[in-house]
C-alpha cells in the first residue's frame, strides 16, 4: 500500500521532470525503501516470535 501512495506521488514528478534515469533512480530508491521495511517487519517478527524463524532456518 505504501508503494503504491508513493508511485501515485512521484509518478506526476517524474513525468515534469521526464528522462530514464530519473525513472531509474525511483525505482533504486523504491527498492531501498522496500528493502528496509522488510528488514524492520523481520526484525519485529524476530522479537515477537522467535521459536518460527528458527525452525525455517
Amino acid at each position: 500500500r505504501v508503494m503504491i501512495v508513493v508511485l501515485l506521488v512521484v509518478s506526476p514528478l517524474v513525468v515534469k521532470a521526464g528522462g530514464w534515469q530519473t525513472w531509474l533512480l525511483v525505482g533504486l530508491a523504491g527498492q531501498a525503501v522496500f528493502r528496509v521495511s522488510v528488514v524492520a517487519i523481520k526484525g519485529r517478527w524476530r522479537t515477537a516470535r522467535p521459536a518460527t524463524l528458527t525452525a525455517k532456518g
